[in-house]
């Protein structure tokens, strides 16, 4: 292979971090994205402790 068929250098190392750049900046958009729909319509949190086992104590106490 001549040495004028292979690109410089630096354009093959700006292409890995363009590319790199663009996959971690995806990944993190589908993140967010995905955080942001939980949030929207996950399952509402009541703040009411007179249901379930909110105010059972896991030891119990000797009187």
């Amino acid at each position: 292979m001549k040495k004028k068929d292979e690109p410089p250098l630096w354009q093959t190392v700006l292409k890995l971090v363009v590319g790199l750049a663009v996959i971690i900046g995806s990944v993190g958009l589908a993140l967010w994205l995905a955080l942001q729909e939980e949030q929207k319509n996950g399952p509402s949190i009541s703040t009411e402790k007179s249901w379930g086992i909110v105010t059972d104590n896991p030891v119990k106490q000797r009187r």
